[in-house]
């Protein structure tokens, strides 16, 4: 297997890809992401945490309303 210079496989851009599909853009950025920096406030308590999913509150979406415009 061939790998690049830092030492991952080499990816011929189309793994994962339907066929006839190709993810390769040449030279094109396929996306950029903004993170914002995440403050610790309102920070829920470590029971409520693993049921929440997220130490955040701010964070919680709750899943009937996921995917839904807010």
């Amino acid at each position: 297997m061939e790998r690049n210079e830092n030492g991952y496989p080499k990816s011929s851009g189309n793994e994962g890809c339907a066929p006839g599909m190709d993810a390769t853009l040449g030279d094109k950025p396929l996306g950029y992401a903004y993170v914002p920096i995440q403050r610790w406030r309102m920070l829920y308590n470590p029971e409520d945490a693993l049921n929440a999913g997220t130490l955040f509150e701010e964070l919680y979406l709750p899943k009937e309303v996921y995917g839904r415009e807010l």
